[in-house]
Order: structure tokens, then C-alpha cells, then sequence
């Protein structure tokens, strides 16, 4: 009998277009671990989500350069001021920051 290899999670990077940041990185993450989104932990625990929220709200134009990243879910996450939520999958021996 063969055995099937896993397949290793792949990088998910997507742009907040409707909604909230915190909702794309739910996503994102999901999608990134081949989960659904009601499966992943709390995001709060890790971090308060109006946090992520208020880096794309802004009344002026966004910095360029402004970003969060955090480790969550075995991933590290990286959000930008514009949008973009890009996921990586932490290999299992990656410490989480």
C-alpha cells in the first residue's frame, strides 16, 4: 500500500478589499493551514483584532512602510497598512515571536 505525502501548507498572501483586516488574516491563516477559519484558535489571545483593524483605518494616507507582523497559529503574519495580509506556515522547528 503507498502512503500518501502531506502536502506541505503554502504561503497565502491576499488583499483586504471589503471587511476588516482581522477577518482577511482569519482567512488567510485558514487558508494557509488548509483549515476552516472556525477551527483556528482565538485570534484575541494572540492579538486584540481592532488593533490589526486600525492599521488600514486611517484618515490620512497610510505610510508605505507600516506593518504588523506576529507569529499565530504556527504562522507568521504580516500585515500592511494597504491591505495586503501575507501568511507563512512556520516549519515545525521555527520558534513562534
Amino acid at each position: 500500500m503507498e502512503s500518501q505525502a502531506t502536502l506541505a501548507p503554502e504561503p497565502v498572501t491576499t488583499v483586504c478589499r471589503d471587511g476588516s483586516l482581522s477577518t482577511t488574516v482569519v482567512e488567510a491563516v485558514a487558508a494557509a493551514k488548509g483549515l476552516d477559519p472556525l477551527d483556528l484558535s482565538p485570534l484575541y489571545r494572540v492579538l486584540d483584532p481592532d488593533v490589526i483593524d486600525a492599521i488600514g483605518e486611517t484618515t490620512t494616507v497610510p505610510a508605505p512602510g507600516l506593518e504588523l507582523a506576529f507569529s499565530w497559529e504556527g504562522c507568521r503574519v504580516c500585515v500592511r497598512a494597504d491591505g495586503e495580509v501575507a501568511v507563512t506556515p512556520l516549519d515545525d522547528d521555527e520558534p513562534e515571536r
